[in-house]
């Protein structure tokens, strides 16, 4: 088994097998790529690269796509050659891939570690150098071919937290949970009730790795990650949470001393609103990127909540978030501008037709699990000609449904995935979506395709049109 790190002096951290460290290396599932580094897709002139200040950018000849936070493109095409290539930023600037393709058969030149190798149509590696990404609150699918399969997630922490793992579904499933060097941390059998393991373990800062199999059954089942930390929110810049414009996050403000500490990033200059609400007795500090402080606010929003407005340029911000007694809060980062606010164009106005009688509301077709909208499409192209897309919507959900997830594309081409995981009936939830594509057309039409898994383990789907 090998884990590889891409540092500033192209080192790579070979575990259980050497690699040369100053080769230029491929892109492969579950690379580390730090700032100042890059690494290749295979077979292909793109490359993906790390900048100085933490942007991720692919490089295709002269195109250049580059993210902030994550970039997702399936099956796109780039300066004529066909390829899938999903990352995301940690919050210590280093960019994690989890999808790559076309990938080496031997894991990016790497020498061939026979326990990983998948056979064909498996639909995660079979051990940690083929290991998929386990996000945390989002859950995974898999499917255990054989008694013999094994299925491999990986996942990185930062800080020391307790981290959950548990199966679902019809399986009996055994889990283990190894660290960077193998070593077993925690094996799980039948605790997760219905014959699933869960496993729970008070870990620090490092990569792991999750194996899934069973030695009676074979079939579908999910994995759940959670991540808890005795602070719901770390204390400083390098343990902050990713706090995504114009939604909540909540929060609990533990004691006097407590500090929550959130991080937002802004693609464009703009006027911003950091707000919180709740019964909490609120105080909030914005800093910048050099940790220096912009605004104190005791203040100013609903109640005991402070409310900051200022101006901001492009850049990192973090906010910290502490209360006069220990209590609830929900925090708000509201921006003029998110880099993607030009609206779609609209159609020439026809002439006014005669008005019809209003149709009565159509009920939710019989037995559909979810129904959903469209509120948003929006685009702006760039200086390079390269089309910056947002889309976003709502979902409800008539009955129980797990692992929901939309795929949200333009013009035929994935812009990317917005994992809404569990829902209960009755539950109403927004996705939103955004990305980078290359198109030539002058309107952008939008959809999205919504799929989820019935809990009696069927599949459903939906496409909402824009």
């Amino acid at each position: 088994m090998t884990i590889r790190y891409i540092g500033t002096a192209a080192v790579v951290l070979a575990l259980l097998a050497g690699v040369d460290a100053h080769a230029q290396l491929v892109c492969t599932d579950g690379l580390v790529v730090r700032p100042g580094s890059s690494c290749d897709i295979h077979s292909t002139s793109v490359s993906f690269q790390v900048a100085s200040d933490g942007q991720g950018c692919l490089l295709a000849g002269g195109i250049r796509l580059c993210g902030g936070n994550s970039l997702s493109y399936r099956n796109t095409v780039l300066n004529g050659e066909r390829i899938t290539f999903v990352a995301s930023r940690n919050s210590n600037d280093n960019w994690t891939i989890e999808d790559v393709s076309p990938a080496p058969s031997g894991g990016g030149g790497q020498p061939p570690d026979d326990e990983d190798e998948s056979p064909a149509g498996d639909d995660h590696g079979d051990g940690p150098l083929g290991a998929s990404w386990l996000p945390f609150g989002y859950p995974m699918e898999g499917v255990l071919d054989s008694r013999e399969d094994v299925d491999a997630f990986r996942f990185d922490l930062q800080g020391q937290a307790i981290v959950r793992v548990r199966a679902r579904g019809n399986l009996d499933t055994m889990g283990t949970l190894l660290d960077s060097d193998g070593n077993i941390v925690r094996e799980s059998d039948d605790a997760g009730g219905n014959l699933n393991f869960a496993l729970r373990a008070r870990i620090e800062p490092d990569t792991y790795y999750v194996l899934v199999e069973s030695d009676h059954d074979t079939g579908a089942y999910s994995l759940l990650a959670s991540l808890e930390r005795e602070d719901d929110h770390g204390d400083t810049a390098e343990v902050s949470t990713q706090a995504p414009l114009g939604k909540w996050l909540s929060g609990l403000a533990e004691d006097g001393d407590d500090v929550d500490a959130f991080r937002f990033d802004l693609p464009v200059a703009t006027d911003v609103r950091v707000m919180t609400r709740g019964p909490a007795d609120t105080r909030g500090v914005l800093r910048d990127a050099a940790d220096d402080v912009l605004v104190r606010a005791a203040d100013g929003g609903n109640g005991d909540n402070f409310r900051i407005d200022r101006t901001l340029n492009a850049g990192i911000y973090y906010v910290e978030v502490s209360a006069a007694a220990r209590g609830n809060y929900a925090l708000r980062v509201e921006a003029d501008d998110d880099g993607m606010s030009c609206p779609v164009p609209v159609e020439e106005p026809k002439e006014p037709e005669e008005p019809e009688e209003p149709e009565e509301p159509e009920e939710p077709p019989q037995g559909e699990a979810v129904t959903g909208k469209f509120t948003q499409c929006t685009g702006s192209r760039d200086a390079s000609g390269l089309v910056n897309v947002r889309m976003a919507g709502s979902l409800t959900a008539h009955r129980g449904v797990t692992s929901v997830r939309v795929e949200a594309s333009a013009n035929d081409r994935v812009v990317g995935i917005d994992f809404v995981g569990d829902m209960a009936a009755g539950d109403t939830e927004d996705w939103s979506v955004s990305g980078t594509i290359s198109t030539s057309e002058s309107r952008l039409s939008c959809s999205a395709r919504v799929t989820w898994r019935e809990r009696t383990g069927a599949p459903g789907s939906l496409t909402l049109p824009f």
